[in-house]
Formats: C-alpha cells, sequence, structure tokens
C-alpha cells in the first residue's frame, strides 16, 4: 500500500502498456514516419485549417516543464501585414549576421545548407508561430512566480509542436535570426518574454528541394553508460557527468549567459559575459582552455565547496574538464570570458 502524499492527486488513468512486440512495431512505424521530416524553406501559400493548428499547440503543452510552470508562450500569426512586418526585421537583422557578425567558418558551415539572408518563406507561408519563453508567470492569486529550466522546458513542447505538425503532415522551419527582440514589440508580447524561435508552418512547395544531409548513426548517437557495483556505493562512468547541462545550454534564471563565437568539427569557442549579480547555473565543462578579456570577482562552488576568486584580465588557464560547478559574479564590474573546447 501507498503512503497518500500531503499534496493533491489523482489515479493515473490513461497510461497505456503494450505487449513487447507491439511496443516495437509502434515505435518502428513512428520512426518510418519521423525519418521522413526534412526542415523546408520553399512553402507553398495554401491555407492550412486553423484548427490543425490549434490541436498541435494543444500536443505542444503537454510537455513537461520545470516544476509543471510551463513557461511558454506561443503566438500565432496568420495575417499578411504583420507577417510583412516580422520579414522586415528579421531580414534586418540576418543581413548583419551574414555580412559582419558571422565568421568565415560559420558561414562555410552553412553553405552546404543554401541559407543566406532572404527570407522569403516568413510571408509565403501561411502560418508562423513565435514561441515565447516567459522568465517568470503568476499564480491564480496574483503572486509572482519564478519559472525554472525554462529554456529547457520550451525546447521540449516545441519539439513536440515540431512532431504533431509533422504528424499531420505539414512541413516546419525553425527560425532564429538574433536578436529576436523585434518580435515583442511587433506582436505585443511583454519583456518578461524572450523570444525562443520562429516556427514557419505549411505545405512545402511543390518543386521544393531539400539539401543532401545525413542524420547520425545509432552508434554515433548513443553511449552505453555502465554502472559499476564499488564498495560503499555506487560508481558511475564519467558519461553522467553529460546530464548537466554545457556552459553554452546553461543560463542564469532563464538567460543565455554564453554565445558560440566560432564553431567547426575542431574546435568551438564560447564568449561568456557575467554583469554584477548575473551568474552560471550549474553545468559541466568538456577539457577546454579558457582567456578573461575583463576580469572580476567571482564565487565559485565545486564539489570541493564555495570560494571567491579574482579574476585579472588576459589570465589563461587549461582544464581536463570539470564535473560540474556554478559561478556567480559578486564583484562590481561585468566580467567577460573566453572558452576554447577542442573537438
Amino acid at each position: 500500500m501507498t503512503t497518500e502524499p500531503d499534496y493533491p492527486t489523482i489515479p493515473l488513468e490513461n497510461y497505456h502498456e503494450y505487449p513487447i512486440e507491439e511496443m516495437r512495431e509502434r515505435l518502428r512505424s513512428f520512426y518510418e514516419d519521423m525519418s521522413r521530416r526534412r526542415t523546408v524553406r520553399e512553402f507553398s501559400d495554401r491555407p492550412v485549417p486553423r484548427d490543425i493548428i490549434e490541436t498541435a499547440l494543444m500536443v505542444a503543452n503537454t510537455a513537461p516543464s520545470g516544476a509543471n510552470l510551463q513557461p511558454w508562450h506561443f503566438v500565432v500569426v496568420s495575417g499578411a501585414e504583420t507577417k510583412k512586418k516580422i520579414r522586415e526585421a528579421a531580414e534586418v537583422e540576418e543581413r548583419e549576421f551574414y555580412e559582419h557578425r558571422a565568421p568565415e567558418e560559420w558561414l562555410a558551415a552553412l553553405a552546404p545548407l543554401g541559407t543566406d539572408s532572404d527570407k522569403p518563406f516568413l510571408e509565403t507561408a501561411p502560418y508562423l508561430i513565435a514561441v515565447f519563453l516567459q522568465k517568470f508567470g503568476y499564480l491564480d492569486d496574483g503572486r509572482k512566480v519564478k519559472h525554472y529550466y525554462p529554456t529547457e522546458s520550451t525546447g521540449l513542447a516545441t519539439g513536440m509542436l515540431i512532431t504533431a505538425l509533422h504528424q499531420a503532415g505539414l512541413a516546419t522551419l525553425t527560425h532564429t535570426p538574433s536578436p529576436m527582440k523585434f518580435l515583442n514589440e511587433i506582436l505585443g508580447r511583454p519583456t518578461s518574454e524572450r523570444p525562443f524561435l520562429l516556427l514557419v508552418v505549411g505545405y512545402p512547395a511543390e518543386d521544393a528541394r531539400v539539401p543532401d544531409i545525413k542524420r547520425k548513426t545509432l552508434d554515433s548517437l548513443r553511449t552505453s553508460a555502465v554502472i559499476v557495483l564499488a564498495v560503499g556505493g555506487i560508481a558511475v562512468s564519467g558519461f553522467a557527468a553529460e546530464l548537466l547541462p554545457d556552459p553554452l545550454a546553461a543560463g542564469w534564471e532563464g538567460e543565455a549567459v554564453c554565445e558560440r563565437l566560432h564553431e567547426d568539427e575542431d574546435t568551438r569557442v564560447l564568449r561568456c559575459t557575467f554583469p554584477p549579480g548575473v551568474g552560471h547555473e550549474r553545468h559541466f565543462h568538456a577539457p577546454h582552455f579558457g582567456y578573461v578579456i575583463v576580469g572580476g570577482r567571482m564565487q565559485i562552488t565545486d564539489a570541493e565547496g564555495m570560494r571567491t576568486v579574482d579574476l585579472a584580465d588576459d589570465l589563461s588557464w587549461h582544464s581536463d574538464g570539470i564535473e560540474w560547478h556554478e559561478v556567480l559574479n559578486v564583484g562590481d564590474s561585468t566580467a567577460t570570458y573566453l572558452i576554447v573546447e577542442p573537438r
């Protein structure tokens, strides 16, 4: 007999268990269907019934979220004038990216995908769905509540939305111009919400073509972590550290603190910026080199405890990897440093 918890619960009535062979068949069929999913950049202007989009949003809303706070908001855009405004604003940011901000290596990586600063699909496709991340919300009694893991939660909901739209027979494109704050202004969303991505939705054009690319094999995308019984407890392989976010995925109160400056098959370069009072939530580090552009006073918490260190300008270091740590800027100036990760 289970003990009744001291919070409201209901019976688990809608769970379905399937025989093993049916499990395999259902997964095989689902995989075959999902393996046909492709990102499309050439859309038809054929209309799509609104209820199809709304049902897909209901699927997205079944996603798990930190403390079940559901930190997402979706704005469905179908009006021609609004789509035109979004395209114009997005192309301004995209031209800046392609002409000034993007390093040559990044442009070379994008070349096989055929991307550029021209985004006609933002007007052609019948729907744009702007996905917003809510850093905080309000309870029914009006109290303000912080949202936990809003980036991860919104990412899960967006993945389920893309899957639902594919199941309905629609094509999608994830569009992420940077920065995307123009979406708050055009769509009338509060500054407490951060644009997560812009999802383009519709039927592919009849003559649509997609890049000739390959997906990872099973052997290359997974590692089987071996749990080894040891005297006094259980030891788990170092793979377990990767359950934490890496420095790029980790942020602070729902906001990113690191940006990718460069990435290729040999190296990834991140720039991390910490204004006073801003930190870096718990994360792991692969082997890397570090370089301090602008120093500051940082509070570091790891397996050895908590300590405060003063990082000087032009300081550099090498690390063989860090299982986990947390960082907080406790000084009065903004600290900035680079992380260079050899592959």
